[in-house]
C-alpha cells in the first residue's frame, strides 16, 4: 500500500472542504451556525455536534474524489478502514446573506485509516490562508464541550421546573399576602406604598401572571431538552434568549417579593397569615438565588461557540 498517498489523501480532504465544492452547502451550514461538523467520507453520513443531519453535497464530492484516487493509485478500497473529516467552524458564515464570510476560521482534521494505521492531517484555514497544524496534535473530536452543554441543558430544565413551582406555590402565597396587606393594613391607613403597585395589578390579573410564569418554566424545560440533545446556532441563540428572559423575570419577581416579605412582622405565630408570610420569605430567597444561577448560566453559555456540542 502506498502509505504516503494516504497521508496526502487526509490533506486533500481538508483542502477540498475549503474550496468551491462547498458552495452548494453554504446555506445549510449557515443555518446550522458555528460548531463541529463530522463527515464519514466512506458512507457520506454527516453529524453536527454529535447529531446526525441530512447529507451534504460536499460529502458526495469527498467520497467521489477519494474512490477515484484510490483506484488511480491501485489501493483497494477494502483496505481502507475509515476516512473521516472533522471541521470546527467558527464565524464562517454571515447570518444575513448565508454566504461564506471573509473572516472565516476553520480548523479541519482529515483522517484516513489504512491497514489499521491512521494518517492524519490537521489544517487551519483563516481568511483563506491555510496552514498545516502539527499532526501530533490531539484529535479535535475530544475537545467538543458536550459535557458542559449537557450539564447546562439539564440545569436549565431544573430551573424550568423551579419556575413552574414558583407559579404553583409562590404566586398564590404572594397574592394571598398582598390581599391581606391591602385589606387590613393599607386600606385602613389610607396609604398604599408605591412598591405595592405591581402587586395590585397582579392580584387583579392573577391568571395572566400565573400563566406567564408557567409558560416561562415550560419554555426553559423545552429549550433545555433541545440544548442537551444538540442543535445548531439557532438552538444556541434560542437558549440564550430564553435564559436572558428568565433573568429579567427573576429580577422583577425578586424585586417585587423583597418588600412584600418584609411586611407582616407583627403577625402572630399559628395564624394562616403567618404561614403565608413564611412561604413568601423562603420563596424570595429562592428567587434571588435562582437569579444568581441564571446569570452564571448565561455567562457560561456565552463562552461556548454557537452550535458547539
Amino acid at each position: 500500500m502506498k502509505l504516503k498517498r494516504l497521508q496526502h489523501q487526509s490533506y486533500v480532504l481538508c483542502h477540498m472542504f475549503c474550496g468551491w465544492r462547498l458552495y452548494p452547502d453554504w446555506d445549510r451550514l449557515a443555518e446550522l451556525g458555528d460548531g463541529v461538523l463530522e463527515i464519514d467520507v466512506l458512507t457520506g453520513i454527516c453529524q453536527f455536534n454529535g447529531r446526525e443531519i441530512s447529507r451534504l453535497s460536499i460529502s458526495v464530492a469527498l467520497r467521489s474524489w477519494l474512490v477515484e484516487d484510490l483506484e488511480a493509485n491501485q489501493i483497494p478500497l477494502q483496505n481502507i478502514g475509515s476516512a473521516r473529516l472533522t471541521v470546527q467552524m467558527r464565524a464562517g458564515f454571515e447570518r444575513r446573506t448565508g454566504l461564506l464570510s471573509s473572516n472565516r476560521d476553520f480548523l479541519l482534521e482529515g483522517v484516513v485509516v489504512g491497514n489499521g494505521k491512521p494518517y492524519k492531517t490537521t489544517l487551519e484555514d483563516k481568511n483563506g490562508h491555510q496552514t498545516i497544524v502539527d499532526r501530533r496534535a490531539p484529535s479535535m473530536r475530544s475537545d467538543q464541550p458536550r459535557t458542559t452543554r449537557s450539564v447546562l441543558g439539564i440545569w436549565t430544565m431544573i430551573q424550568g421546573a423551579f419556575w413552574i413551582g414558583v407559579s404553583i406555590v409562590t404566586l398564590p402565597a404572594a397574592f394571598r399576602m398582598a390581599d391581606i396587606l391591602h385589606a387590613e393594613d393599607f386600606d385602613r391607613a389610607g396609604i398604599v406604598p408605591r412598591w405595592f403597585g405591581p402587586w395590585h395589578f397582579a392580584t387583579s390579573h392573577p391568571n395572566v401572571v400565573t400563566l406567564g410564569l408557567l409558560a416561562l418554566g415550560a419554555a426553559l424545560v423545552a429549550i433545555g431538552v433541545f440544548f442537551t440533545i444538540g442543535g445548531g446556532g439557532r438552538v444556541h441563540r434560542w437558549f440564550e434568549w430564553a435564559v436572558l428572559f428568565a433573568v429579567v423575570c427573576s429580577l422583577i419577581l425578586a424585586a417585587a417579593l423583597t418588600p412584600l416579605a418584609t411586611m407582616g412582622r407583627d403577625w402572630p405565630r399559628g395564624v394562616p397569615a403567618y404561614d403565608v408570610r413564611r412561604t413568601v420569605i423562603v420563596s424570595t430567597v429562592a428567587v434571588w438565588v435562582d437569579l444568581v444561577f441564571l446569570i452564571a448560566t448565561m455567562a457560561i453559555v456565552k463562552r461556548i461557540p454557537k452550535g458547539a456540542a
